[in-house]
């Protein structure tokens, strides 16, 4: 599934519109704040590399309501392709008319379990969000769920995930104690309990490969700095498993986080000084090595 923020949405028969563009929501958040949500499958699909129109067959309308039978996409992503499934999100404008300029989109290709599972997560918040009391831990416990379901991973764990922004590489002054551990934290848009944590711990520790969606899970346990998360990251280092150089070196940047360890944030400046080096590869697997020489 990938998520895709789109240009514009309109209703068959009416004019184009350009469409306004979203910063990366929470799934929570899409969900509360839009006025239509419809479930759809692509019709038709036509148009060059960079300019692609697709039809939609509403099949399901989870919170909302138009009458129509079909919706239609402009400028949409150039691999969306005939039979994908989809999941639209509208909201209203200023004055309380449905503004499909205004809206995102997620697409499940044929992964009809992916959007079915999705669908299921939709309205279940939608009958928590019905409720007059607890529902910060209703939807908390909602997140956990969807952090458990390897299908509906990504968008749970950013519900409950703290964020980490590196500001070491920018030599912001440690004495400041918002930047003591060289990163700036913020906190996750819902706290998880003792139990909720150790149910994903569980998941957390059978990771085979360490990539965007593992790291994002790490960020849940990082500020405990404990000796287990550091000897499952460190592992991860010496056994090469993790997706990507980048992956490897976000890896040690959580590393570094726990450890405070000036060796290992030398290694990182190292790194990030590479970023337009035209064998970055090549010494990127340097110093990764020399990293694991560190352990």
């Amino acid at each position: 599934m990938r998520f895709i923020i789109s240009l514009t949405l309109i209703l068959l028969l009416t004019a184009n519109l350009s469409a306004s563009i979203r910063q990366d929501r929470r799934f929570s958040q899409l969900i509360i704040e839009s006025d239509l949500i419809i479930v759809g499958k692509v019709q038709t699909c036509d148009g060059s590399k960079y300019s692609e129109n697709a039809f939609i067959h509403i099949t399901e309308q989870l919170k909302g309501r138009i009458d129509s039978t079909q919706l239609s996409l402009h400028n949409v992503d150039e691999d969306f392709a005939d039979s994908s499934f989809v999941i639209v999100f509208v909201l209203k404008n200023d004055i309380g008319v449905m503004d499909f300029r205004n809206y995102e989109y997620y697409e499940f290709g044929s992964h009809f379990q992916k959007v079915q599972m999705y669908s299921a997560r939709i309205l279940e918040l939608l009958g928590i969000i019905q409720k007059q009391s607890d529902q910060k831990k209703s939807i908390t416990e909602w997140a956990v769920k969807c952090s458990e379901d390897s299908l509906t991973r990504w968008v749970g764990i950013k519900e409950i995930a703290p964020t980490y922004y590196p500001v070491f590489y920018n030599n912001y002054p440690s004495s400041n104690p918002k930047y003591s551990s060289g990163f700036i934290v913020g906190e996750p848009a819902y706290r998880i309990n003792l139990i909720q944590k150790d149910r994903l711990q569980k998941i957390l520790y059978n990771f085979h490969k360490i990539g965007t969606l593992e790291l994002k899970f790490i960020d849940t346990f990082l500020e405990e700095r404990s000796i287990r998360l550091l000897s499952f990251l460190k592992e991860k280092i010496k056994s090469a498993d993790y997706t990507s150089n980048t992956s490897g070196f976000k890896i040690i940047e959580k590393i570094f986080f726990i450890t405070q360890d000036d060796k290992v944030k030398c290694i990182l400046i190292e790194w990030r000084k590479l970023k337009d080096a035209a064998n970055k590869i090549i010494k990127e697997d340097e110093l990764l090595k020399k990293y694991e020489r560190l352990l």
